[in-house]
């Protein structure tokens, strides 16, 4: 009986340490494993987009780095453009994209807090370089509640703020923008 314990305890043993070589050699199982196994999602703040009336749009104080927008101009790729898309398209179209922290470094790591609010509870960190798997959108703009009140409100997936937005478009419009994502390991992607 001993001799069967310790034959199941070294397959065990062997099959962790294949395991652990392949999560080590290959990414995309390591990223599987960390996003869908033992992930712990967090809301980070991305940035301000500025609406300007000419028809510009542009980052203000990003907070990370995408390929869907140029991180020199902080304008958005116009290559990743087809047809009239719009800041809001670009920004419904992060969910399953990968972001990279850069966070300021005058105020150190970013907090990933508990919902899409400023002053939600701080859940984790997100320090430079580290990646981030985007599952929802959320801008946070003044938005009329079925009272008419106006407040800023959190709007999943954007789809309110874009229609404040298109109501006022002489108006220059500075949208806060947040993400529900997942950090994962990205080092040698």
């Amino acid at each position: 009986m001993l001799r069967f314990l310790q034959g199941i305890g070294q397959s065990v043993l062997l099959v962790a340490g294949v395991l652990s070589v392949i999560y080590a050699l290959r990414p995309d199982i390591r990223r599987w494993v960390e996003t869908e196994l033992v992930a712990r999602d967090a809301h980070y703040y991305v940035g301000i987009v500025e609406l300007r009336p000419d028809g510009t749009e542009r980052w203000q104080r990003i907070q990370f780095y995408s390929n869907r927008w140029e991180i020199d101009d902080k304008i958005f790729d116009e290559r990743l453009r087809t047809n009239d898309d719009d800041a809001f398209d670009v920004l419904r179209a992060l969910p399953g994209e990968t972001l990279i922290a850069v966070p300021d470094d005058s105020y150190g790591p970013m907090p990933g807090r508990a919902a899409a609010e400023p002053l939600s509870k701080i859940e984790t960190l997100a320090l430079r370089n580290q990646c981030f798997q985007v599952d929802e959108v959320f801008c946070r703009y003044r938005i009329r509640d079925d009272r008419g009140e106006l407040a800023f409100r959190t709007d999943p997936n954007c789809i309110k703020t874009e229609q404040v937005v298109s109501d006022a478009p002489n108006l220059p419009h500075k949208i806060p923008v947040w993400v529900k994502a997942v950090r994962f390991t990205c080092t040698g992607l």
